[in-house]
């Protein structure tokens, strides 16, 4: 028996490719059915078939009995099918010849005779074949694609290519696909949660694989905030993708997520609906494994995928995982701000030749002090003042606020508390004699496994060279409220005495106090017991800023000598000495990795502050410098001429906030937002970079979503 199918002109599809598709198949692709058996009606247990003749426009009609699907790997189902066929061929009673037009050529015989020879002999092949070699089968496999037509190459092509692929992670128990996961790197994750929709379930509840990266990248764990935009009309920035920092990607390839989705799920409709067709076609209802019964693995994960891709009652959405949502949240900003995607909002600050000398914001307001004794309260996202805060007699060069207290310190010598949101004063704090030049309300801390200090106090630091300890008000009790700063204070605790010049700068963690003055000297207090623990000198000319880093047991200072100084909290001793500025170091900051000073030569510098070496030197400022604020990615310095922003790990200007302004007072930013005070042409005024994305949590547009 040969094996070999007879070449066709293309008229009349007659090779073992097609005849593998039993009669009764309605899941038979219409453009593989032989032209003689493509119209048909089924009723129970006959098949009409309409049959077209080659060069004829007559049609007849056969009423064939169906064949079953029985398998044809087993003795018993071969032996079953073989015997239908011959019924089908053989029963005279069925009248299987029923022309409805008169008899073809003779020609037109030969070839249909040709056809019922090779259904008569399809049983046999397909036993045959079975019971051969690989190799063999491989070979014969090969000589029938050799002889196809392009058509039905793509067709075997379409049915193969979904076959061989395997989901892998899929395959893997839970516990080791999330293992895998766990050594991606963010992109990689977005990337792999494209692939399907159960790559993306299992990348978007792996918790620990987002909180890893959340302390990877130094984010921290914050809830999505709710973000809206109070006016809908204003231009906005475009919302930037995840991708955006993959040159391998630009703006015309990534679509909406939603439209990506769907992308993905009529992908996979297609590869499922061909997987089925062609199992259907193939083995019957039954749905044999494709590869032969030692395929159970393979066959049940390819199932399973079906009614994956099939099942459109899914939700679209996953389970919020917060720490992917902190992480997507943050990455989104961190991003807004390296690009430059922003929305700008400009008004009017105080009177015209005003210096702003204190600024405090979060999300709902502004808090200023200026040198016109008042305190201004202005909404954050809008810049309208919600309120003037009046009864200090003197410039207001203090200020902090916690919670819904904020706390105050004036030229006239007093210090006042007053309730943010009644916009009133509710304690007036005397005592120091001179300017109240700097404060700090200090909140208890976890150190060394105990709160210290044990209730929140505020300090202040005057030019009367003491320094004065309170208890903070809670402006929420009642009993806690209001006290005109005349009888028994029993806010107050104690004062610290020590320096013998004007109370410059101070800084304090937990328990401990450090101080800079106008006499060159860096003190160190025990706050609850009022101690001086350390007197510390070595600066040759007054401090101005000191900082505390808790984690190494050290405080820094900065000085008009032009040096930085490093020293031992513990034992009161200068382990450095950091020289590189040439005039007065006015402003230092500290983070866990990074120390930086800002000088009046109009350059700051990058520290190392465990080793002192410099890092980074930062030119490109006109004159001094005023503020600045970094943390452990970015600085942004205020100067003549503008606002600037870099990359504290490379030194690198980022790009220019603000130009064009005589001077900045005062700047300050967060995670979302930089605010600042800026003096163009005698007039004060505030602006507002907003680097938020409005309406986060209900953006899909980036691979986060």
């Amino acid at each position: 028996m040969s094996l070999t199918p007879p070449v066709t002109d293309g008229t009349t599809a007659t090779t073992s490719m097609v005849t593998r598709y039993p009669l009764s198949s309605a899941m038979t692709p219409p453009s593989l059915k032989p032209r003689s058996l493509r119209n048909t009606n089924t009723t129970k247990g006959y098949t009409t078939i309409t049959t077209k003749r080659r060069n004829s426009s007559s049609s007849m009609l056969h009423t064939v009995p169906n064949i079953d699907t029985a398998s044809s790997s087993s003795e018993d189902g071969y032996n079953h099918k073989r015997a239908k066929l011959d019924l089908l061929l053989h029963d005279n009673n069925n009248s299987f010849y029923q022309y409805a037009m008169p008899s073809p050529s003779h020609h037109e015989d030969d070839e249909y005779d040709n056809t019922t020879d090779l259904l008569r002999q399809l049983p046999d092949m397909i036993h045959a074949y079975d019971s051969l070699s690989l190799d063999m089968k491989s070979y014969i496999m090969f000589q029938l694609l050799k002889r196809s037509s392009t058509s039905t190459l793509q067709f075997v092509n379409s049915m193969i290519v979904p076959a061989l692929k395997r989901d892998f992670l899929a395959s893997l128990p839970l516990e080791l696909a999330l293992n895998v996961i766990s050594h991606l790197d963010v992109l990689s994750l977005c990337r792999a949660a494209c692939v399907s929709r159960k790559w993306r379930s299992v990348i978007d509840s792996d918790a620990n694989t987002w909180k890893r990266l959340l302390d990877k990248d130094g984010f921290d764990y914050d809830l999505v905030e709710e973000e809206q935009d109070d006016d809908d009309d204003d231009d906005t920035y475009s919302f930037g993708s995840v991708l955006d920092s993959d040159p391998g990607y630009n703006e015309h390839s990534m679509d909406t997520a939603e439209e990506q989705q769907e992308q993905q799920e009529e992908e996979d409709q297609q590869h499922a609906n061909a997987h089925i067709q062609w199992r259907q076609a193939w083995y019957g209802a039954d749905c044999y494994p494709l590869y032969g019964s030692n395929s159970s693995t393979t066959t049940s994960r390819m199932e399973i995928d079906f009614d994956f891709c099939s099942n459109k009652s899914q939700p679209r959405r996953h389970a919020s995982n917060p720490y992917k949502q902190a992480y997507r949240h943050q990455y989104t900003l961190q991003q807004n701000w390296r690009k430059g995607r922003f929305k700008r909002t400009t008004f009017e600050g105080p009177p015209p030749n005003t210096v702003v000398t204190c600024l405090q914001f979060d999300d709902d307001k502004i808090i200023t002090g200026a040198d016109d004794h008042k305190i201004n309260i202005y909404d954050t996202r809008t810049g309208r003042r919600m309120h003037t805060l009046s009864g200090h007699d003197g410039g207001v060069w203090a200020l902090q606020y916690y919670n819904n207290t904020l706390v105050s310190g004036s030229t006239d010598r007093t210090v006042r508390v007053w309730d943010i949101r009644k916009g009133v004063c509710t304690h007036v704090f005397q005592g120091h004699t001179s300017t109240v030049r700097c404060l700090q309300i200090i909140q208890p801390t976890l150190v060394n496994g105990r709160m210290e200090p044990c209730v929140p106090l505020i300090v202040t630091g005057s030019r009367d060279s003491t320094l004065r300890v309170w208890r903070l008000p809670d402006v929420e009790r009642s009993h806690d409220t209001f006290y005109a700063g005349t009888g028994d204070n029993r806010w107050f605790v104690h004062t610290l005495t020590g320096h013998e010049q004007s109370v410059r700068a101070l800084a304090a963690h937990g328990n401990k106090l450090v101080s800079g003055s106008y006499d060159c000297t860096v003190c160190i207090w025990d706050i609850q017991q009022g101690r001086l623990i350390h007197r510390m000198g070595g600066h040759v000319q007054k401090v101005y800023s000191v900082v505390i880093d808790p984690e190494r047991q050290r405080c820094m200072s900065g000085s008009m000598d032009s040096t930085v100084r490093i020293w031992d909290m513990e034992h009161g001793h200068c382990l450095r000495v950091l020289d590189g500025h040439s005039i007065l170091v006015g402003l230092l900051g500290i983070t866990p990795n990074y120390l930086v000073s800002a000088a009046a030569d109009s350059t700051l510098r990058i520290w190392c502050p465990e080793t002192g070496t410099c890092r980074q030197v930062l030119w490109g400022h006109r004159g001094a410098i005023t503020c600045f604020q970094h943390d452990e990615n970015t600085v942004i310095s205020g100067s003549e001429g503008g606002i600037k922003m870099w990359d504290i790990k490379t030194g690198r200007l980022i790009r220019d906030l603000i130009t064009g302004v005589d001077g900045v007072w005062r700047v300050a930013f967060d995670k979302r937002r930089c605010v600042a005070a800026v003096h163009r042409d005698n007039v004060t005024s505030f602006e507002i970079i907003d680097f938020g994305v409005h309406g986060l949590e209900d953006q899909e547009q980036d691979m986060l979503g």
